[in-house]
């Protein structure tokens, strides 16, 4: 399990250093806190709220109902790494598959 998560510490590493993220504090938080979750085995927990004050740094204030800070920073996210890992490769070998390695 030990090398399961450093592979995927690893591979959250890498995806911070492309251009998209690494531009983008809010999008670097947000992976990192859902990774984290996931890793954890706490995801199935997550509510948008929880999401929106402790990755995306909302006052807890903040009412979902109200604004939608999650969703659309999350289906950014989700944009940025399918492009990245179906993207053809610098190395000229093709695309990958997301979750490929």
């Amino acid at each position: 399990m030990v090398l399961e998560v450093d592979a995927a510490r690893a591979q959250v590493e890498r995806i911070f250093q492309s251009k998209a993220f690494r531009s983008s504090d809010v999008l670097r938080h947000l992976l990192s806190y859902l990774v984290d979750a996931s890793l954890a085995g706490t995801a199935d927990e997550l509510k948008e709220y929880t999401v929106a004050v402790d990755a995306l740094g909302k006052p807890s204030s903040y009412d979902p109902r109200q604004e939608s800070a999650v969703m659309p920073t999350y289906v950014a996210a989700q944009f940025l790494l399918a492009a990245g890992f179906l993207r053809p490769q610098a190395t000229g070998t093709g695309s990958r598959q997301a979750g490929s390695g």
